[in-house]
């Protein structure tokens, strides 16, 4: 039997600084869940870790503008599962 864990959902370096952001949890773990996250200071994205200082629009911005890592993650339960990322897009919303 598996059991959900919370972690770090999406992860962002650049220009010196780690971005970190936590969606809501999955409520159901055996279906495809849709996430978005907005790349802005609004969003909730913390500094180095999920319990760190809120990130400012500029900072957002500043690691945007030198992206050296993005990193999803794609396992959200512990024991036997199969864990996937299907379809990930990053761009601007109209």
């Amino acid at each position: 039997m598996s059991k959900p864990f919370d972690d770090v959902d999406v992860k962002l370096e650049g220009a010196g600084m780690k971005l970190v952001f936590d969606t809501e949890r999955v409520s159901s773990p055996n279906q495809w869940t849709h996430f978005s996250v907005k790349l802005d200071g609004s969003a909730g994205w913390k500094k180095d870790k999920l319990d760190g200082p809120a990130a400012t629009d500029d900072e957002v911005k500043a690691v945007l503008a030198d992206l050296t890592k993005l990193e999803i993650r794609g396992e959200f339960n512990t024991g036997q599962d199969t864990g996937s990322l299907d379809n990930p897009k990053l761009g601007s919303v109209e």
